[in-house]
């Protein structure tokens, strides 16, 4: 999926916009595509991707407001359709947010250094707290706590690998210096 993503990132970003416009809704459209079993847990969330994509266009000045917020009600349609609305509502919320929201603030700074390791474990942490939770006979009655526990769960785990393995790596490789080499005359 992500090569995939990598392979048609250069369409996503081509000079021509009708190049931008037609990648964007072949990628997006995948989400109606139902082959059974093999791609269903990656592309039904196409519209989400595609709701980063165009905040991304509209952030660096490729798109304007107005085609920003058509496109993202017509994605928002298109995942209320797919999912439920508060799944929707949680991907617009955060698309808008990152569009509209510019100035520094320590939570959402926090966020934005453990995403990469939430975004690892979230799935894997997060479902296994709500599953064993619900084996209990009190588990389906608290669910919305639940959840939150498993969320609380995945934060935590995110924020003890970056403090713990993201960040020294990070650092260890920034004191890798490389010896330069004396260049060759070619013969």
């Amino acid at each position: 999926y992500y090569l995939m993503l990598a392979l048609i990132f250069p369409l996503l970003n081509h000079s021509r916009r009708w190049v931008m416009w037609a990648t964007l809704g072949l990628f997006t459209s995948a989400c109606l595509w139902d082959d059974g079993f093999r791609w269903r847990f990656i592309l039904p969330y196409t519209p989400f991707f595609a709701m980063g994509m165009i905040t991304f266009w509209y952030y660096i000045g490729r798109i304007q407001i107005l085609t920003y917020l058509v496109t993202l009600g017509m994605l928002t349609v298109l995942a209320v359709w797919k999912f439920e609305v508060y799944q929707a509502a949680s991907a617009v919320g955060a698309a808008l947010l990152i569009a509209f929201y510019r100035r520094p603030h320590a939570p959402l700074q926090f966020f934005g250094k453990i995403s990469y390791s939430l975004y690892l474990f979230h799935a894997a942490i997060a479902l296994r707290v709500v599953n064993y939770c619900n084996r209990f006979e009190w588990g389906h009655r608290w669910t919305w706590l639940i959840i939150l526990g498993g969320c609380a769960a995945s934060i935590v785990l995110a924020s003890l690998v970056y403090y713990f393995v993201e960040r020294p790596s990070r650092d260890y490789s920034q004191r890798i210096r490389y010896k330069q080499q004396k260049s060759q005359p070619v013969v």
